[in-house]
């Protein structure tokens, strides 16, 4: 797969998903619809951030790191873009709980960091 055909379904796939979230947010009433409204609200808001901020990401990373084979930025902006989605729908749940304070975010950030630093520092055989 070329970048640019990667950028193109990416992007096209986060388009869907924002308008997918779009669609659960102003036509599915939480309060008669249970459950299940929730996981389509937080699963659809997920895709649709991971999407953005990889594309975001990978397109900084292409502009300030054109010595870096484009296959690893793409993963490393892939990787964070599902770290971070994963803190801000997190960071959601915990709000729509009444659980949200800065010592849960900050034990969330912590373990993320700690997750990302576990990729950054092992070592890949030499290909």
């Amino acid at each position: 797969m070329t970048f640019r055909y990667f950028i193109i379904v990416m992007s096209i796939a986060t388009c869907l998903m924002w308008f997918v979230w779009a669609y659960v947010l102003f036509q599915i009433d939480p309060s008669t619809a249970g459950s299940l409204s929730f996981l389509f609200f937080y699963l659809t808001l997920g895709g649709a951030l991971v999407g953005t901020f990889t594309v975001a990401s990978t397109g900084v990373r292409r502009l300030f790191r054109r010595e870096e084979m484009i296959s690893r930025q793409v993963l490393i902006s892939f990787r964070q873009g599902i770290l971070f989605s994963f803190l801000l729908i997190i960071s959601l749940m915990l709000l729509s709980l009444h659980l949200f304070t800065w010592w849960n975010v900050l034990i969330l950030i912590f373990a993320l960091s700690a997750f990302e630093l576990i990729f950054l520092t092992s070592r890949r055989p030499k290909i």
